[in-house]
């Protein structure tokens, strides 16, 4: 059994025009081989905290797109040096 987990529909994926295209093979064999099942609900569930009806990781974070070394630098991060690449 294979699970996974997306905000979107496999069509939606990758909208960004300048990727979409390249991508709309792997798009074709979600759809021919997996099943799709939405499950949604009211509450969105990763913006809360176990304990505390707070905003906790995902909604508490930002993002930085383009992933640029300025836009890392402005979250306090740094790209990792080519030493430390990890194999996963």
């Amino acid at each position: 059994t294979l699970v996974c987990t997306s905000n979107y529909a496999p069509r939606q994926l990758l909208p960004n025009p300048l990727y979409h295209e390249r991508f709309l093979p792997a798009i074709r064999l979600i759809e021919t081989r997996m099943e799709v099942l939405e499950v949604a609900g009211a509450r969105d569930y990763r913006t809360i905290s176990p304990r505390q009806e707070i905003a906790s990781g995902y909604a508490s974070g930002g993002y930085c797109w383009p992933a640029s070394c300025a836009c890392l630098d402005e979250l306090g991060l740094s790209a990792p040096e080519p030493s430390q690449r990890v194999t996963l």
